[in-house]
């Protein structure tokens, strides 16, 4: 039974390793996305729907291409699309009424955010923006994590980048992305899609102002 020993081994250092390469497939582009959204904010960009596709957008796709993997399989089709318009209706409806009375209970949201007309070129740039956020954190990380983890694990990571990217943001926002994170990440198992929760961040985001 001893000689079988080296062969158990090499299978596990084999497992370890392609465990750490599809590892890495998930860390390096958010790492990257990171350090540029990082760095645009430090400067006035070109708009935040452009800066959203080239460091929130791009680095992914080129990722999932490198491994000759299909960008379409994480969060990009439109799949269960019936519980994608249920879920995108009741969660902008909710939306609409929560952002509005928290705005009126804390101050701070209304200080950070501002006030702004909604343009047809916010609107567009905030969609644009939203899409891009949405399918790096709920399509790229949470599809990768899955295949990885269990539900809950890749839920639970995908919702803990969503929460450490809100810091420094209002308390009450940074307090509220556990749940909505969580949610969110439901919302993209079951309807194998990002696009309801685009919308619903979009409304979000057009709600504060």
């Amino acid at each position: 039974m001893q000689p079988a020993t080296p062969i158990l081994n090499q299978a596990e250092t084999s497992a370890r390793y392609w465990t750490a390469r599809r590892l890495l497939l998930i860390v390096l582009p958010v790492m990257l996305t990171a350090v540029g959204v990082l760095l645009t904010r430090q400067v006035d960009f070109i708009s935040r729907g452009v800066e959203g596709l080239l460091f929130l957008f791009v680095p992914p796709v080129v990722a999932l291409l490198l491994f000759r993997l299909n960008p379409l399989d994480y969060g990009l089709r439109i799949g269960r699309w019936k519980h994608g318009i249920a879920y995108g209706v009741v969660g902008v409806l909710i939306t609409i009424v929560v952002v509005r009375l928290a705005m009126g209970l804390f101050p701070s949201l209304t200080d950070y955010y501002g006030s702004r007309d909604l343009t047809p070129r916010l609107i567009a740039d905030t969609f644009l923006y939203m899409f891009a956020w949405e399918f790096i954190i709920r399509g790229y990380l949470f599809h990768s994590l899955e295949k990885e983890f269990s539900l809950g694990e890749a839920n639970a990571g995908q919702t803990a980048v969503f929460a450490i990217s809100h810091f420094g943001k209002p308390m009450v926002e940074l307090l509220s992305t556990p749940f909505t994170g969580l949610v969110f990440g439901l919302v993209a198992h079951r309807t194998r899609s990002i696009h309801s929760m685009v919308v619903i961040h979009t409304v979000i985001q057009l709600a504060v102002y």
